[in-house]
């Protein structure tokens, strides 16, 4: 098979890929309104949107060198004859500055293929990702009478509760963490989430099978967010580059090509939302909130009653 027609048959899948439920045809005829003669094109997409048929004509240059200002021209004068409602010229050399110019005003649209499998058409490609951490703060009073000789453990991750004398027992904190990470608590950022106990009587662990009843407990969470721009280079990448827009459109990345851990390269981002309108292109978002033991922030306050 002639490299040529590799570089078309590989458009044609990309296509496909980005639209499965057009018709995308591989080295189509189509009669030209104009000159009546039949035009060959290299990939052609049939959709219909609204109730309007659409047709998208394709042509892939398998070039070493930039196209220039005279096969956009002629590529242009196919698009007009066949009626085209769109026509999109192909070259993973480039093109050059006068026919991305002539290209950005009658309305073709230049762009260059990506595969990273492929020795002949990788382009470097870098997707922008944004990390998105949710960081829960979990506050906790608790008032609980005491008498001489209680203790109670200095860490709150210690503290055990219990409503029945200690046959069911309850580590605030623990708790916590895991109904956070079972995605059983609202992660809405910027406000304060309460958790009531689920019964009343309940009890603290002063000492070996002491319990002390609490006065009043609270339980209560905010969650904060914070994010940081970063990029990534997929090991496994398919997609089409436009090259008057500057935007990657893939097809498919590999997700285990997502970085678990940042380094310096990440800078930190104030507003997400503007980031995600502003990028340029396919934006991946990740979104860590799963909490190791310990790593939330709390808050802690006991009174003594006597």
């Amino acid at each position: 098979m002639a490299k040529g027609t590799e570089f078309e048959k590989l458009v044609r899948q990309i296509y496909s890929e980005l639209e499965p439920r057009a018709q995308v045809i591989h080295n189509d005829k189509i009669r030209g309104f104009n000159s009546q003669l039949e035009r060959q094109i290299d990939v052609s997409i049939r959709a219909k949107v609204a109730s309007h048929n659409v047709l998208i004509i394709v042509q892939a240059k398998d070039y070493t060198q930039p196209v220039g200002v005279n096969i956009v021209e002629s590529f242009a004068e196919v698009v007009k004859d066949v009626r085209a409602s769109k026509g999109v010229l192909i070259c993973n050399a480039g093109f050059t500055k006068p026919a991305i110019n002539y290209a950005r005003n009658i309305g073709i649209d230049l762009c260059s293929i990506h595969d990273a499998r492929s020795r002949n058409w990788s382009l470097d490609i870098r997707l922008p990702l944004l990390w998105i951490d949710l960081l829960p703060e979990m506050r906790l009073s608790l008032k609980c009478y005491l008498e001489a000789g209680d203790t109670f453990p200095e860490n709150p991750h210690l503290w055990i509760l219990s409503t029945d004398n200690g046959k069911t027992r309850l580590l605030p904190c623990e708790t916590f963490e895991r109904k956070w990470n079972a995605l059983e608590l609202d992660r809405t950022c910027g406000k304060t989430h309460v958790l009531l106990p689920m019964q009343e009587n309940i009890q603290l662990l002063v000492g070996k099978d002491i319990w002390r009843p609490v006065d009043s407990l609270t339980i209560e969470y905010t969650v904060s967010r914070k994010a940081w721009l970063g990029y990534m280079a997929p090991s496994e990448c398919r997609g089409i580059l436009d090259r008057i827009k500057d935007e990657f459109l893939p097809t498919y990345f590999n997700i285990g090509d997502i970085p678990m851990k940042r380094d310096q390269s990440w800078k930190p981002i104030e507003n997400p939302e503007e980031v995600i309108v502003s990028t340029k292109g396919t934006l991946v978002t990740t979104e860590h909130c799963q909490i190791s033991s310990g790593q939330a922030k709390y808050n802690f306050f006991a009174q003594k009653l006597e």
